[in-house]
């Protein structure tokens, strides 16, 4: 999972979660609290909601099938640069 977190609003993260699927292809979730995260993928460290999870590009897509040819990592440093537009921040896999 990449994990980003500290956005301004649940607004801004669900926008981010829906041009990540939309130019992806690929599964991202906005979450309420950290607990809810937990649940899906558990993360060492305090996460400031609203916090978003999107699939990677090794793991298994829990709503979108992926796009081929698939590679693994393909076009997560370009979401990881993308979350600045949304003003949130990546936190780490």
């Amino acid at each position: 999972m990449l994990i980003f977190d500290r956005f301004k609003s649940k607004k801004r993260a669900t926008a981010f979660a829906e041009m990540v699927r939309r130019r992806h292809i690929i599964w991202a979730e906005v979450y309420d609290n950290q607990r809810e995260t937990d649940e899906v993928d558990p993360f060492p460290f305090e996460l400031t909601p609203p916090i978003v999870l999107v699939g990677r590009a090794n793991q298994k897509n829990r709503t979108y099938s992926p796009p081929l040819p698939w590679k693994p990592s393909i076009g997560e440093d370009d979401i990881i640069k993308l979350v600045k537009k949304f003003h949130g921040r990546f936190a780490g896999t």
